[in-house]
């Protein structure tokens, strides 16, 4: 896989600092704004193409999200639920919700009434035992745990508590550190590189050593089959950048590179310049744009400032250090074009919730509801700052923080329906 931009991802990247995301000439043909807005760079070995776009028709099912059938954590919990840094979760077939805490290393599990039924793990490099523990989803009838402070996959049987240990391989020698982000029903690791990070048109391996603008280049999926042979599924165009101020990369507050995530034989990726959530098969095929956009990116730069200036505002004393400031952004130049999404959740039914990013400096969060196929339930509405944690055919589950930076879950009942 090469280091080098596609011909394609170079048609999407900085033109100049006033605007770091301008679409060149050569990409745009005979094709207007919005149509090129709606398509995404897809990678097949050494030939380049388009996925097949498909426009998402939205229906006109809001649901307000405002009272939870129970909450746990906040600065006042106490025990298993006072959570130290919640790392995913999930719902199995008796309504317990499993959720992972990255600092404890302990999976707490809670009933449908809010009380910790029981729990999982504990720090320890035995089995059972976990460094840094986080829940990626399922894989058949298992929870996908990972460790990745030992590189390994444990599958724990939601009836049994039976637990399967895979290890995985995050370094090859000719392709760069890779994050696991799911796991296919037939043992395939679907995993996201840790791509080296561009300044100046020089790739700059592991952490920045020069302050100044870093910009991440595309985000790759890559899928290793249970013989070892691996495949580049997705490709997706620059769409995000951090600072380096010297001694902390700062993130930038409206542009954030996220995770894909595995459902069956499915990978989903958000968080695309044109608004776009790509689907493709882990076996290969012709992958497909499911498009959901409404409004043209040039329009969502007019009001960048001020939602960026919410959003930093809304952020508590100790977050907001580690966010590129304002005045910086300024100097920078705000994005004409930056992504409609991102993150993703998909529920174990196959049904996936999506955040619009241009919602992040509102009072509300917004959340898109769709199948893998790509019909459109309905939007849901949170409180600023809460954030979908797992979903399942009835219940979801958000996770927000409290005035003193504490993780808090709350459980609501829904009534999405495919």
């Amino acid at each position: 896989m090469p280091n080098a931009p596609d011909a394609c991802s170079r048609s999407l990247m900085p033109s100049s600092p006033s605007r770091p995301y301008a679409l060149q000439p050569q990409c745009l043909g005979a094709l207007s704004w919005v149509i090129l807005s709606i398509l995404a760079c897809v990678e097949e070995g050494p030939t380049q193409k388009y996925a097949r776009t498909t426009i998402i028709e939205l229906r006109d099912n809001v649901v307000v999200f405002e009272s939870p059938t129970f909450r746990v954590g906040g600065a006042e919990a106490s025990g298993l639920t006072a959570f130290g840094s919640i790392s995913g979760a999930v719902i199995d077939a008796r309504g317990r919700l499993w959720i992972a805490d990255g600092q404890t290393s302990q999976i707490i599990r809670v009933g449908r009434d809010g009380r910790v039924t029981d729990l999982l793990g504990g720090r320890g490099e035995g089995p059972g035992e976990f460094l840094r523990v986080q829940i990626l989803g399922w894989e058949g009838s298992n929870v996908v745990v990972y460790d990745q402070s030992q590189s390994r996959v444990t599958l724990i049987d939601e009836v049994s508590d039976r637990e399967v240990v895979q290890r995985v391989s995050l370094m090859w020698e000719d392709r760069p550190k890779m994050a696991i982000a799911g796991l296919g029903p037939a043992g395939e690791n679907v995993f996201v590189p840790v791509q080296g990070m561009r300044i100046r048109g020089v790739v700059v391996d592991g952490m920045p050593t020069v302050p100044g603008w870093y910009e991440y280049g595309p985000t790759r999926v890559v899928v290793e089959s249970a013989t070892g042979a691996s495949a580049v599924l997705l490709s997706e165009p620059l769409n995000a950048e951090d600072y380096f101020d010297g001694q902390r990369l700062l993130r930038h507050p409206l542009l954030m590179a996220p995770m894909p995530r595995v459902w069956g034989e499915t990978v989903v990726l958000v968080g695309t310049l044109g608004g776009d959530i790509l689907v493709s098969a882990l076996g290969g095929g012709e992958p497909e744009a499911l498009n959901m956009s409404q409004i043209p990116g040039v329009e969502l730069a007019s009001d960048a400032r001020r939602r960026i200036r919410e959003f930093l505002d809304g952020l508590s004393d100790q977050r907001r250090p580690g966010f590129v400031p304002l005045e910086l952004l300024d100097e920078r130049g705000l994005p004409d074009r930056r992504p409609f999404f991102d993150r993703l959740i998909i529920a174990r039914n196959g049904v996936m919730w999506v955040r619009r990013t241009h919602d992040s400096g509102l009072g509300t969060r917004q959340w898109e509801v769709l199948t893998i196929g790509g019909t459109h339930l309905g939007t849901a509405l949170f409180q600023s700052g809460e954030d979908v944690l797992v979903a399942d055919e009835t219940r979801v589950a958000t996770v927000s923080r409290d005035a003193y930076d504490a993780a808090v879950v709350s459980a609501y009942e829904h009534s999405f329906r495919p």
